[in-house]
C-alpha cells in the first residue's frame, strides 16, 4: 500500500473524491481502497509524528506520500505551483533543529517546518536561509520515515509568500482550488512512475569514468533517484575518482549540510593544529564538545592555554543558534 498524507481534509477532498477511498476509522482521519490509504494528520509536527507513527506501525506502507500546502520563502518563487522537497529541516522557537530528512523527490527545494504559524516578515526572514519553502508538518512526517525506514516523498504547493500576509481564514476557504492543483500534479507525477522506474533500471548499468569498487558503486547508485538527472550527470562526469563523486553528490542533495561541516572544521582548526581534538556530538544534538589532548610537554599545556584564550565561546553559540558563516 502506498500511503498519501495531508494535514487538512479541505486538501485531501480531490483524492477522496477521485480515488474513491473509503473510511476505516471512526474520526474518518484514515481511508484505504486496495492500492492506497489516505491519512489527515493534522495541522503541526507533534500532530503529524503521531498519527503517522500509529498509521505505519499499523499497516506498514511502502511509500509515504506528502501532499500540502507551504508558504514561499523566496519572493521569486510561483505561487499556486507544486515543488517536489528535496530535504526537510525542522525550526523550533528560535533555532534549527539539527536532524534534517532527505526524501525519495528528484527535486531542487527544501521545506523547513515551523513549530508555529509564519505571521510576521521578521520570522520569514530568519527562515530563509536554511529553504525555500516553509510548512508546519513535513519534519515529523520525515522523523517517522526515518526512524521505520519508509521511503517518503513531500510535495508543497506554494499558497501565498509566508509574512505577514498569510490569512489562516481565506487558505482554508481556498482549499477546494489548492485540493484539484495538488490532484493534477498526483495524476501527472504517479502516472509517469513507471517510465521512471524504467528509466533508473537502465541508469544503474551506467560506465563510470573512473575506477569504483562494488561498494562505492552502489553508494553512487543510491543518488540516482534523488538528484535531478543533469546535475547527477555532470558530478558524475567532472568528478576526479569515485570519493570526490560521492563527496560531490552528497553536496547537491544536502546543501546546507556542507556549511554546517566548513563550519566545523573552522571552530575545530586552531585545536588540530596543536595536536588537540574538538569533538562534536556526531548527530550535533547536543550543545556540548569534547577537547581531548594529550599532555606530555609544557609546551603542549602553552599552546592549549593560547588556544583556549582566543577561542570564541560566543561563535560556538552562534553556530548552535544556525550561524554557519565561516
Amino acid at each position: 500500500m502506498k500511503l498519501l498524507t495531508f494535514a487538512h481534509r479541505g486538501e485531501a477532498q480531490t483524492f477522496l473524491s477521485k480515488l474513491a477511498l473509503k473510511p476505516v476509522n471512526e474520526a474518518q482521519t484514515f481511508y484505504k481502497n486496495d492500492e492506497y490509504g489516505l491519512l489527515i494528520t493534522g495541522e503541526g509536527i507533534y500532530e503529524a509524528l503521531l498519527h503517522l507513527s500509529a498509521t505505519v506501525a499499523t499497516y506498514r506502507p511502502k511509500l509515504i506520500i506528502n501532499y500540502g500546502i507551504a508558504g514561499a520563502l523566496n519572493s521569486d518563487m510561483a505561487l499556486k505551483k507544486v515543488y517536489p522537497v528535496r530535504t526537510i529541516y525542522g525550526y523550533e522557537s528560535t533555532r534549527p533543529v539539527f536532524n534534517s530528512y532527505t526524501t525519495q523527490n528528484v527535486a531542487t527545494l527544501d521545506c523547513i517546518s515551523s513549530w508555529q504559524r509564519v505571521l510576521t516578515h521578521e520570522y520569514a526572514l530568519e527562515l530563509a536561509p536554511f529553504a525555500e519553502l516553509v510548512d508546519r508538518e513535513a519534519w515529523g512526517l520525515g522523523r517517522v520515515a526515518a526512524a521505520t525506514q519508509t521511503p517518503l516523498q513531500v510535495y508543497k504547493l506554494t499558497s501565498d509568500y509566508a509574512g505577514e500576509q498569510t490569512d489562516c481564514f481565506d487558505l482554508k476557504q481556498r482549499a477546494q482550488e489548492f485540493s484539484e492543483l495538488l490532484w493534477e500534479h498526483f495524476e501527472k507525477e504517479f502516472g509517469e512512475q513507471e517510465q521512471k522506474i524504467a528509466e533508473a533500471t537502465n541508469h544503474n548499468e551506467m560506465n563510470f569514468p573512473f575506477h569504483v569498487s562494488f561498494t562505492q558503486k552502489k553508494q553512487i547508485q543510491k543518488f540516482i533517484n534523488k538528484v535531478p538527472k543533469h546535475e547527477f550527470d555532470k558530478i558524475l562526469n567532472n568528478a576526479k575518482d569515485a570519493n570526490s563523486c560521492i563527496t560531490q553528490l552528497q553536496i547537491a542533495l544536502h546543501p546546507l549540510q556542507e556549511q554546517i561541516m566548513k563550519k566545523l572544521e573552522a571552530l575545530k582548526g586552531p585545536f588540530e593544529n596543536i595536536g588537540a581534538h574538538l569533538k562534536f556530538d556526531p548527530k550535533l544534538e547536543n550543545k556540548k564538545v569534547l577537547l581531548q589532548m594529550e599532555i606530555n610537554s609544557a609546551k603542549n599545556i602553552s599552546n592549549l592555554t593560547r588556544v583556549l584564550s582566543e577561542f570564541d565561546y560566543q561563535e560556538l553559540e552562534q553556530f548552535w543558534n544556525g550561524n554557519f558563516d565561516v
